[in-house]
């Protein structure tokens, strides 16, 4: 099978990236009930962009012995050349401060990852700042054309917000879209030993064992995709 591990961990056609075939003879099928789950937790589903295919598919390159595992089918894609969507921005756009160009670096440390950051007004001087769990009343004030604000650390931003739209009134809110340059492993590593269905695709595919003993967090989640990867090929 051409591209094996790239559609037996997914079980899918198509991709958002183009790294990854536009063209392919795979068809998806249906999948065990423990290796639907898992597939789901692990956002495989998620297509808007590809960051958690790509997230999944660097663990198992990573390891080299479960990356041999999959065995020597063709690969059509480069994971060297894939590229993170850029941010994207509504309600304001981030501008420089006193500390110099504005800087959009978030750190994901949580799963599912969030992608989406919202700061709206609260009153003249604070801002409600959102994303994920996170929920936090800071500091801003209005300077001339721009608004200062004191981000959050989880944001991963600096800078102010310029160009507001609507305006800086009630009604106001700046949303920003951003994808973490990170994949956070010893989250997804924690939270893989919390799913029932995780556990019980390890057992099936004889990898429980794999999977305790694993030295680090990136072989966990890579001896959990080479168990969807057997899981697919027993259908």
């Amino acid at each position: 099978m051409t591209n094996k591990i790239l559609h037996t961990v997914t079980n899918r056609a198509t991709f958002t990236s183009p790294v990854f075939p536009a063209i392919t003879s795979f068809v998806p099928r249906t999948q065990s009930e423990d290796a639907t789950a898992v597939r789901e937790f692990l956002q495989m589903s998620f297509n808007t962009h590809d960051y958690y295919v790509v997230g999944l598919l660097q663990a198992i390159d990573a390891i080299p012995d479960i990356k041999w595992e999959f065995g020597t089918s063709p690969r059509t894609y480069d994971l060297k050349h894939y590229q993170y969507p850029k941010p994207w921005s509504t309600g304001a756009k981030l501008g420089p401060d006193a500390g110099g160009p504005p800087v959009v670096n978030r750190t994901a440390a949580e799963w599912p990852v969030f992608f989406d950051i919202y700061a709206t007004y609260l009153d003249d001087t604070h801002l409600r700042v959102t994303g994920g769990k996170h929920n936090d009343i800071v500091k801003a004030r209005r300077n001339n054309d721009f608004v200062i604000v004191e981000w959050p650390e989880w944001t991963g931003l600096s800078g102010t917000l310029q160009n507001l739209d609507p305006g800086w009134s009630a009604g106001f809110e700046f949303h920003l879209y951003h994808i973490p340059n990170n994949f956070p492993y010893p989250i997804l590593a924690e939270k893989l030993l919390e799913q029932p269905s995780v556990y019980q695709l390890l057992i099936q595919q004889g990898l429980e064992s794999a999977f305790y003993s694993a030295r680090t967090t990136l072989e966990k989640v890579a001896t959990v995709a080479l168990a969807l990867g057997k899981s697919y090929a027993l259908n």
